[in-house]
């Protein structure tokens, strides 16, 4: 390899390809997790799940479709997995927070740090994965 290749590897990937990486990442968890939400909703209004279990499926919704998002967007940038993730992961949980601020008027300060922490975890998680 030589030395000027050896450098462009030490550097990673450009900003912009970056970014490009994480906004498709979190553009995939939002997709999933709206879906997922949508299902629950679903089997909720058919009377196949009762309101407490489907509130309790909703941090569930949002771990699995940041943890997707996660792997999109480390799958993508194909280097530096776990900011890509990490990324991608904490802008899902920010689109839902903006959302549910805009639409509902406000967010329970317990509820957005919960959903902050599985954001988080779920993306260091799918970075770690994605890395071996």
């Amino acid at each position: 390899m030589s030395h000027a290749n050896r450098r462009k590897n030490e550097r990673g990937a450009p900003p912009g390809r970056l970014a490009a990486a994480v906004l498709s990442g979190g553009a995939v968890s939002v997709a999933v997790t709206a879906l997922l939400l949508l299902l629950a909703a679903l089997a909720l209004c058919s009377g196949r799940l009762e309101e407490g279990a489907a509130a309790g499926l909703c941090p569930g919704a949002a771990a699995l479709g940041n943890l997707l998002g996660g792997f999109w967007a480390a799958r993508t940038l194909g280097e530096r997995f776990l900011p890509a993730a990490l990324g991608a992961a904490g802008l899902g949980a920010a689109v839902w927070l903006l959302l549910g601020t805009l639409v509902l008027g406000g967010a329970a300060p317990a509820a957005a740090l919960r959903l902050l922490l599985i954001a988080l975890g779920v993306g260091a998680l799918s970075g770690a994965l994605c890395a071996r």
